[in-house]
């Protein structure tokens, strides 16, 4: 069964990892009466928000978590507090409210994806945190995280996913202005086909059941059977299979009421139905078909690795 989530745009704060990368915004916090965020001011202001959280990514012994916390000083630079605390949690607020500071993870392999006014959480686990950290590393090797912030104030950590459908539909996504009333939504930065494709033989496996990773395991999309709604799926290597190569030829599959049309039109070839074709003498490598032998009895020719009509 599908789950639609509608509620808080939340927190969401990415852990520093081994192969973390840049920073990431984790929105607008009141700041506290009288006076500045919580951490050391920085002697120089910064040029924005990432520029601050750059500065604060400052190595440690005991290797702490840094936050930059950025607070308009003027129209072309920002005051810049560095602090091993995260902001706290019930002070999340709009972007467009008066008297806030903007809080950043120095570092992340997440990015954020927006704020959605509901989500499809459909086989996410599902986890209430004391901190960012927490979240983060019980979501780290998934593929889509959801987050916002509990009535008691703790972390409402959601993670899971499939990295070819989103866990939203995008007409749910609302303005920037981070208003507490919404769903954050972060991904794994470098997910998608291309950066995970494994090169061999296409395999495939037949689903029924969401994996930890998603709905297939990693380097494999879930592609749709056939054409229509309420069709099955096959997890297939879209880099190698032969007849659906370069993506799914019917269309990625989908599960949830975040996407009623049971996911996208078709991106795949079947080498084997090309014009010229004489199977099996074709081959699909990194998501592009190769011939290497064509029918030359209606005309065709081999040229640079595909058949085309020769010249009468």
């Amino acid at each position: 069964m599908s789950t639609i989530i509608t509620g808080a745009c939340a927190l969401l704060t990415m852990v520093t990892l081994v192969h973390a990368q840049s920073p990431v915004s984790l929105g607008c916090f009141t700041l506290p009466s009288n006076e500045p965020p919580l951490g050391t001011l920085l002697p120089s202001p910064a040029m924005n928000g990432v520029d601050c959280a750059r500065q604060c990514d400052i190595p440690t012994p005991t290797h702490e978590r840094w936050y930059g916390f950025s607070l308009p000083s003027s129209l072309i630079s920002i005051n810049c507090y560095c602090s091993t605390t995260p902001p706290p949690n019930g002070d999340y607020t709009s972007c467009a409210s008066s008297d806030v500071y903007e809080a950043y993870q120095a570092e992340s392999i997440f990015t954020f994806d927006g704020c959605f006014s509901s989500v499809c959480a459909s086989n996410f686990q599902e986890f209430y945190v004391d901190n960012f950290d927490e979240c983060i590393g019980n979501c780290f090797s998934n593929n889509w995280i959801i987050t916002s912030i509990a009535p008691n104030q703790t972390i409402h950590c959601e993670c899971g996913g499939s990295y070819e459908i989103p866990p939203y539909n995008s007409d749910d996504k609302v303005d920037s202005n981070n208003e507490p009333n919404n769903w954050r939504v972060y991904r794994y930065f470098s997910i998608g086909p291309s950066g995970i494709a494994r090169r061999g033989q296409g395999n495939r496996r037949s689903g029924s059941q969401s994996k930890r990773q998603g709905l297939c395991p990693e380097g494999l999309t879930a592609c749709k059977t056939s054409n229509g709604v309420g069709t099955g799926y096959e997890c297939i290597d879209t880099s190698a299979e032969v007849d659906s190569c370069g993506g799914c030829v019917h269309g990625v599959y989908a599960q949830d009421q975040c996407h009623p049309t049971n996911g996208t039109t078709g991106t795949g070839q079947d080498c084997n139905a090309l014009p010229g074709i004489l199977p099996p003498a074709v081959d699909c490598i990194d998501g592009r078909c190769i011939a290497y032998k064509c029918d030359g009895t209606i005309g065709y020719v081999l040229q640079n690795d595909t058949c085309v009509l020769g010249e009468d």
